[in-house]
């Protein structure tokens, strides 16, 4: 199936899960919205992507 990352069309598996995904593309630390909703990271596990998605995924980083 087809969603959207990033702005950019990705073919990912039926039924693939964000917390999947995100390992799959080398997220850790991110933040994500899926259809402009944040998803919060105790989610990530139960929310499933479908088809046409839209999922905006960025990197958090830290300093000092």
């Amino acid at each position: 199936m087809i969603i959207i990352h990033n702005g950019e069309e990705t073919e990912v598996e039926e039924g693939i899960t964000l917390q999947k995904f995100l390992r799959q593309t080398g997220y850790r630390r991110v933040m994500v919205k899926v259809n402009g909703v944040q998803i919060t990271a105790s989610q990530f596990s139960s929310t499933e992507l479908k088809e046409g998605d839209e999922i905006l995924a960025k990197r958090i980083s830290g300093g000092g």
